[in-house]
């Protein structure tokens, strides 16, 4: 079935077009969870309470739109309450680095230098504000549109343009300098 037909459907009830919508989503609203919080049951708790907000608040759903992006709004909003809620706790204790293996010599040296390039962009990440992170997860990992992205943050495409502007030259200077 597609999406508008379950999202017309679980607008007007029906708990299994939701179940279905839901579903569908999942890994990637976890994705996007983990990004913000570095940990995957922590991510998957958060989609859990922004699944059920939104079958809570099906009714305020704009059918005009796509579910995917209503959904991304709320995983953001719960990860970012998630985040503010934790400030105690530093944001480089949340992030892991993963582990590559390679059989052959040149091929460990380049994973090396791969793993190290990546966790000196993710340490550059967590370091920019809160709404760079979202914009900078949302639009490269998720493969969002600058629309999407407007819309899943509430705020003016012109702010979103300016965000991802701010967050990649704070990114290169993070790491390059």
């Amino acid at each position: 079935m597609e999406d508008a037909d379950l999202q017309h459907k679980a607008r007007y009830g029906d708990k299994t077009a939701f179940t279905e919508l839901a579903n569908r989503y999942y890994p990637a609203l976890c994705r996007h969870a983990q990004y913000f919080v570095r940990d995957v049951g922590t991510a998957e708790d958060i989609v859990q309470e922004a699944l059920l907000k939104a079958f809570l608040r099906i009714k305020q759903y704009d059918p005009e739109r796509s579910f995917s992006t209503w959904a991304y709004k709320i995983v953001t909003n719960c990860a970012l309450d998630y985040l503010r809620k934790r400030k105690d706790q530093s944001l480089d204790d949340l992030m892991e680095v993963p582990a590559e293996e390679e059989n052959h010599l040149q091929e460990q040296e380049d994973a090396f230098e791969r793993t190290q390039q990546i966790e000196r962009l993710k340490k550059a990440i967590v370091t920019l504000p809160l709404h760079y992170q979202a914009v900078v997860n949302l639009y490269y990992w998720e493969e969002k549109s600058y629309d999407e992205i407007a819309t899943i943050m509430q705020k003016p495409l012109g702010t979103i343009k300016v965000w991802l502007y701010r967050a990649k030259r704070q990114l290169k200077e993070a790491c390059n300098g």
